[in-house]
Parts: structure tokens; C-alpha cells; sequence
């Protein structure tokens, strides 16, 4: 008992000080603090991400509600499946520190262990989803109606009973020209960026979790299938227009708490860029998030993509690509070459922006899918 005690008392002592000193280097302390606490009583940890993202509390409020809404709240799958699926998606880009984290929850939840020898151990069902977690993490443009209908029968009636009327796709084509032709001239100098994709990395023990691992993200200008998979017209289908209602009525309330964490990570500023203060970074920020997903072939009609060029540096389009694309690949000198005026704190939001426009990028190619494989 005297080791467990000592042992807990010493996990304490180091949380209180990684509490202490984020609230030190914070702008703002906000409910950081409490935060830490709440996941630490929770959990009986702090886990890396969620001591990155306390630099912005007011983030890291609704993704820690978010995360523990689809993995510990009401939902259809079981809490072991959760975990797994997890796994499944960290090991996508072969995230070895979030695999051994979802790991000790899937066991936690009494998760089989034999689940752990790879996918050839687990259920269809979930052998079913690693085709749609590959074609989303590297491809989402990809992903139609099809692999919705390929998932096992039980899901397709729930989808079924779930058929709705949808808001009709807008007809109305792009009347300005010079809009389309930036964001075209942008998606073919981002193919140009060099992102060491011909490198190969040493196999892993975690890829006994995912299959086909040589499957990854293929530049969406250069695409051979240019003719058959045309644009993402955001003005087509959008998430707050058409995606959020629809997953709201597939998975109660997960749109809403999707909904708070893009527009919290979007929204977020506290007005500062380096050692500057009361600076408008809107423009900065919508350039950043309109890159991204311009990278995976969604383009923003109502956006002069001119301001991408003219607001981000080669090196940080380079470092953006890098992460979103292929964050398996990603150095500690990539996130140090870039914005190095910038506070640590920035650089950290700029980062939590890849994953929200990417994340969003992803949902918005698998419910149109679905969207259409209902009607």
C-alpha cells in the first residue's frame, strides 16, 4: 500500500505542476485549471494532447465534451468497440502514442484481448469500417454511396430508418471565373509542395490494426479520376446547411457538439500574432482553414483564394500539407521552421485548425454519401 500511496501521491505532484505551468505561460487562465482537474479526477491521468491543448481553454472546453460524449456517453456501439475504432483510426498515421493510449481504455472496458493481434481477430463490422477509415483519412473524396451500402445490413437498416428529406443541392454555378480559376492554380501549386511522400517508413506493430498501409493521401489535382470526381462545391452541400442536421438525426446530438468544437477552433483568437496585440486575425485564420480543405479538393465559392498565397509562406503551406496529409511524417524542425515569430500558444491553435478543418472536410464527404445513398 505504501508504493501505491507514494506512487499517486508523485502522479499528483506532477500534474500540479504541468497545471501550474500552462496557467503561467497562458494569455488568459480562463478555466484551464479546472479543466486539467476535471479530466484527472476523471480519468486518473493527463494525457499529452489535452495538456497541448490547454493553451486554449475555451478549445479545449468543448473538444474534451465532444470526446467524452462519443466515447464514454449514450450512444448504439459499445464502449469497447469505441476504443477499438480508435485504434483503428490512430494507427491510420500510425500515432503510436494514441494507440497505446486507446489501448489501456479498450481494456479497460474489458475489450477482448485477442482483438489486439490486428484486424483479422475482430468482428466484420469492424473489419468493415478500416475500408472507409482508409479512403477517409487519405482520400475522402473517394467515398460515395457505395461503401455506405457495403457496410453490414444492420446499419443499413438503421440508415434506412432514418431516410429523410433533404435540402436539394444548389444549381447555381460560379459567376465569378477568376474565383475558380485561384482556387485551380492553388491546388496545382500545392501538388508541387515537396512532402517527402516518397519516403518509406520503417513497418510498425501498430499497422496490425489497419490493412492496406501503403494506401495514402494522393494530391487531389493529380487525381486520374479528375473527370469522374468533379470539386467539393461547398455551396452544395455545407456543414451547417446540410451536415450538421443530417448527423444530428443519425447520432443524437453529436452534430451539436461537432458544431461547438469547429466554430469554437475557427472563431478562437485573442487578438495577437507574436509580440503583436489587438490584431484582427480573422483573415489569417479563414486562410488557414480554406487551405486545408482545399488540399482535399472542397472549395469554398464565395472565397478569392488569392489570399492564400498572399498570407501563407511556402514553407508553412508545406508544413500545413505535411501535417494534415501526412502527420506520421511530421519532425519536431517542421513545427520549429515555421511561424517562428509566432508564440508557442499560436502555433498550437494553428495546429487544433488542421484538425478541425480536416475532420470537417472528412464528415462532409461521408454524409453527402450518405445523404445520398437515403434518397
Amino acid at each position: 500500500m505504501g508504493q501505491i500511496g507514494d506512487k499517486t501521491i508523485s502522479h499528483s505532484l506532477a500534474y500540479l505542476n504541468n497545471v501550474r505551468l500552462i496557467n503561467y505561460r497562458l494569455p488568459c487562465v480562463l478555466s484551464t485549471q479546472a479543466l486539467f482537474a476535471d479530466t484527472f479526477l476523471q480519468n486518473n491521468k493527463l494525457d499529452h494532447v489535452t495538456q497541448v491543448m490547454g493553451y486554449h481553454p475555451q478549445y479545449l472546453d468543448p473538444f474534451l465534451r465532444t470526446q467524452n460524449y462519443i466515447l464514454k456517453g449514450d450512444g448504439p456501439l459499445p464502449f469497447d468497440y469505441r476504443h477499438y475504432i480508435a485504434i483503428m483510426a490512430s494507427s491510420r498515421h500510425q500515432c503510436t502514442y494514441l494507440v497505446k493510449l486507446q489501448i489501456q481504455e479498450f481494456l479497460l472496458q474489458e475489450g477482448n484481448k485477442e482483438w489486439l493481434n490486428g484486424l483479422c481477430q475482430v468482428p466484420q463490422k469492424l473489419r468493415d469500417l478500416d475500408e472507409l477509415n482508409k479512403i477517409l483519412a487519405h482520400q475522402p473524396w473517394l467515398f460515395n454511396k457505395s461503401h455506405i451500402e457495403a457496410v453490414d445490413a444492420e446499419a443499413g437498416v438503421e440508415l434506412l430508418m432514418l431516410k429523410m428529406k433533404t435540402i436539394s443541392e444548389q444549381q447555381e454555378e460560379s459567376t465569378q471565373e477568376e474565383k475558380l480559376k485561384c482556387f485551380q492554380k492553388e491546388q496545382n501549386q500545392s501538388a508541387e509542395l515537396i512532402t517527402d511522400v516518397g519516403m518509406s517508413l520503417p513497418r510498425s506493430d501498430i499497422q496490425r490494426f489497419t490493412s492496406d498501409p501503403d494506401f495514402s493521401y494522393r494530391d487531389f489535382a493529380r487525381r486520374r479520376e479528375a473527370s469522374e470526381i468533379p470539386t467539393f462545391r461547398i455551396q452544395d452541400y455545407s456543414w451547417e446547411d446540410h451536415g450538421y442536421s443530417l448527423l444530428n438525426r443519425l447520432y443524437n446530438d453529436a452534430g451539436t457538439f461537432l458544431d461547438e468544437k469547429f466554430k469554437t477552433a475557427y472563431d478562437m483568437t485573442y487578438h495577437t500574432m507574436g509580440s503583436k496585440n489587438n490584431v484582427d486575425t480573422s483573415t489569417f485564420r479563414r486562410a488557414i482553414w480554406n487551405y486545408i480543405q482545399c488540399l482535399y479538393g472542397i472549395r469554398h465559392d464565395d472565397y478569392d483564394y488569392k489570399e492564400v498565397n498572399e498570407l501563407l509562406e511556402k514553407n508553412l503551406k508545406t508544413c500545413i500539407k505535411t501535417l494534415c496529409c501526412y502527420p506520421e511524417r511530421t519532425t519536431k524542425d517542421d513545427y520549429d521552421n515555421v511561424m517562428r515569430e509566432f508564440r508557442h500558444s499560436e502555433k498550437v491553435h494553428v495546429n487544433i485548425m488542421m484538425l478541425e478543418a480536416r475532420m470537417q472536410a472528412e464528415l462532409l464527404y461521408a454524409l453527402r454519401a450518405i445523404m445520398r445513398y437515403m434518397t
